[in-house]
């Protein structure tokens, strides 16, 4: 009967299936435990060769029974192995089935770099009508040959981002690094349905093609390299799913869409659009929830802080409609930006108040001497944000 088990379980990896297969009565004990907690004889030595180090959001949400599993999982995938038992202290502690599929999600959300992972399964073992132990294994996309040469592709990639931003870093604090990283994937990935790997960072580093998965797992991979605590955040926009991050600067947690910073991802997006957008760069919890629903897969901290947010940090944060702060905003573009200019008004009423300057009262021109009587704009009317830019 055991032949049986491991049989099916290699079918089940075969159809891709990432749902748990039926548990099946082996007759006998296959983990031959020693003791009331004894020895599993069937633990193994895993290389994690794959795994990155890394600050683990999802796993410090855990209860401590679910960790015990978190790390066997992680050790499982980051060495892409097969057939890893589950702790039995796991199932001493009270965990059940249905907490393999959040630890794996919370394993899959830590860690970016497990790119070749597309799914699980799993082995129930039984000793008469008790449950004796589980054997966990990963869905991979490719072999492992294959995983260590697109493993090395994306370190380089990785290290040659972190290299230049230690050669243009102007500001070292977290907000720098967050930005100048949310800016380089913007400026070299376009976004692109039908490109291959799209779920994850080889299609946004290497391939330079992908979606807001590849994205948000890019920006996690890198960041957390350059010491930024970020982590994946998935739910829906506009009724489809959609992923972005939570990161962490200076000791404060925003909300942060890579995706929707990127022209190429908008509707009409194309050269003469904005490069960069920056209207959901460091935002509350209450800004994201205007136009994405989160899906809470782990808890999250409610996000109330304003201080790095682009627009409060780049002076480009208006009460009113000051003609003083929008002639500084519009004179600091310079043709490096492509004479872009960015703002947030704080409410309503200043939002319709700096648009009735700026066009309704055709004051714009006045203000934005690089205009030369062609420019466009942007308007996000969720969050009053602005951006305008110059045409040819």
């Amino acid at each position: 009967m055991l032949f049986l088990v491991l049989l099916l379980s290699a079918l089940l990896l075969l159809g891709g299936c990432a749902n748990p297969m039926d548990a099946l009565q082996t007759g006998s004990d296959p983990y031959a435990y020693s003791g009331a907690q004894g020895t599993e004889s069937k633990a193994k030595e895993y290389d994690d060769a794959f795994c990155d180090k890394v600050t683990r959001f999802a796993y410090e949400t855990l209860s401590d029974a679910q960790k015990l599993w978190y790390e066997d999982v992680e050790h499982i995938l980051g060495s892409m192995e097969s057939d890893g038992p589950l702790s039995r202290e796991g199932i001493a502690q009270g965990l059940e089935e249905k907490d393999i599929e959040l630890v794996f999600q919370c394993v899959c959300i830590d860690h970016p770099e497990f790119f070749y992972v597309d799914g699980f399964s799993y082995v129930t073992h039984y000793l008469n009508d008790d449950i004796v132990g589980y054997d966990f294994s990963g869905n991979y996309s490719m072999d492992r040959r294959e995983a260590t040469k697109k493993q090395l592709e994306l370190q380089t990639e990785r290290e040659n981002v972190i290299v230049a931003w230690a050669g243009s870093a102007t500001d070292t604090m977290d907000y720098g690094k967050i930005k100048f990283v949310y800016e380089y994937l913007i400026k070299s990935v376009e976004y692109d349905m039908d490109a291959p790997d799209n779920q994850n960072i080889y299609s946004a580093l290497v391939l330079k093609r992908s979606v807001c998965q590849g994205y948000s797992k890019a920006m996690q991979y890198v960041l957390n390299a350059m010491g930024v605590e970020c982590t994946l955040v998935q739910g829906e926009a506009f009724g489809m799913t959609h992923g972005w991050n939570l990161v962490k600067a200076d000791d404060a947690y925003y909300f942060l869409d890579v995706t929707w910073g990127d022209n190429s991802y908008h509707p009409g997006g194309d050269a003469a659009s904005p490069e960069i957008l920056y209207d959901y760069f460091l935002v509350t919890t209450e800004e994201i929830q205007k136009e994405h629903v989160i899906t809470e897969i782990v808890p999250l901290p409610v996000c109330m802080s304003f201080a790095d947010n682009y627009f409060v940090r780049e002076n480009a944060f208006l009460l009113g409609a000051d003609e003083d702060q929008l002639r500084m905003l519009f004179g600091n573009a310079t043709a490096e930006n492509g004479w872009q200019v960015s703002l947030k008004c704080g409410d309503e009423e200043c939002f319709k108040a700096v648009k009735k300057m700026l066009l309704d009262e055709n004051r714009i021109f006045d203000l934005y001497p690089a205009a030369n009587n062609k420019v466009a704009y942007y308007q996000n009317e969720e969050l009053f944000c602005l951006t305008f830019w110059v045409t040819n």
